[in-house]
């Protein structure tokens, strides 16, 4: 488990239903004591009551788009949150990653799972990049049932996207290089942010890999990074050294199986280059089977016919199993293959 930070208070804003700072709750607080949750349909994020209140305060849950270990993430459409130059609300749609203390509780004390929640909504508040997505506001629900009342949801309202590389990959199957290396010069952009910001984002993948219409260009796709629920920063007087073994298993880096500590940002690498080599090849992992196949391929070093050869040589430099010997991302930057003049279809986005 990661050790927890010395608390600094969050400057989130407090809803009806709650204090301004956890903290103040928590601090000398054991473990939870047990409880049976209610259960409400999966048809509505929140049960009845908290979605009125919320509905109060100018949120509105309209559909969701993803599901995870974490919670959900819903479209949400908020009417009292932004403002006009006449000082009039305008109504905006956010997407809203709805994350559930109790999944975090078991044997953990409250202010550890408050702060595993939280983690991702304190790493996002300091960044500010074109290719990650953008943080907006965090409202946090409360249980009153107790003497103290107890968190049980956090609301990360973030900037909303079309869908991810999943999506795209399922509809396109195999990629073209040219749309390939368009996402990939994208998110290496984003991982040289974060990387020169001392920050490993430990779970890279297409699910983590979010499009939406450029704001420039409607023929054009902008790609997003995220979910830095992971995440971890790293001083910058040391080295990014880590004995962290976290991540999605089809992606960990094969130094990740030892118990030594081992380089963040080349774990990262690891992780993007499979996710390059999945949409090259178009492998669905609800087949397992053929995503184990495209995992040998790449540890056993096998050609793969359908992937030029610059594109097979940045692919084997980044999935290298020595990890001193993989790219970092300057040299993924620099790669033959992602600086190829390519041509990009003029109507790119009607492809999705």
């Amino acid at each position: 488990m990661t050790c927890e930070p010395k608390h600094n208070q969050l400057d989130i804003m407090a809803t009806p239903m709650g204090p301004h700072d956890w903290d103040y709750y928590y601090g000398e607080w054991g473990h939870v004591p047990p409880r049976t949750w209610d259960i409400w349909p999966s048809t509505q994020p929140l049960p009845e009551p908290d979605l009125q209140k919320l509905r109060a305060d100018g949120i509105e849950f309209v559909k969701r788009i993803g599901r995870g270990g974490f919670g959900e993430v819903w479209r949400t459409k908020l009417t009292k949150f932004r403002v006009d130059q006449q000082n009039k609300f305008v109504p905006v749609e956010l997407a809203c990653k709805v994350t559930t203390l109790k999944s975090h509780f078991r044997d953990r004390s409250v202010r550890t799972a408050v702060y595993e929640v939280l983690r991702e909504i304190d790493v996002l508040k300091k960044l500010s990049h074109p290719h990650i997505i953008r943080y907006e506001h965090v409202v946090r629900i409360f249980d009153e049932k107790h003497d103290f009342p107890q968190p049980i949801y956090a609301l990360c309202f973030m900037e909303l996207c079309h869908g991810s590389l999943t999506t795209l990959i399922k509809f396109v199957g195999r990629m073209s290089e040219p749309i390939a290396n368009d996402w990939l010069m994208q998110v290496s952009q984003a991982l040289k942010y974060l990387h020169d910001s001392g920050i490993a984002h430990f779970d890279i993948k297409p699910d983590n890999i979010l499009f939406k219409e450029h704001p420039q260009n409607q023929d054009l796709i902008q790609v997003k990074l995220t979910d830095f629920s992971l995440s971890h920063v790293f001083s910058p007087d040391s080295p990014p050294m880590t004995e962290r073994a976290v991540g999605t298993f089809y992606y960990l880096a094969p130094e990740l199986r030892d118990p030594e500590a081992h380089d963040a940002f080349k774990t990262d690498i690891y992780s993007l280059g499979m996710t390059l080599a999945e949409s090259l090849v178009g492998v669905d992992k609800k087949n397992p089977p053929n995503f184990v196949r495209l995992v040998d391929t790449i540890r056993k070093r096998t050609p793969f016919r359908s992937i030029s050869p610059l594109g097979q040589d940045l692919i084997r430099n980044m999935t290298t199993l020595d990890a001193n010997e993989r790219f970092d991302i300057n040299q993924v930057l620099a790669h033959q293959w992602i600086n190829q003049v390519q041509y990009i279809p003029g109507n790119y986005f009607s492809l999705i």
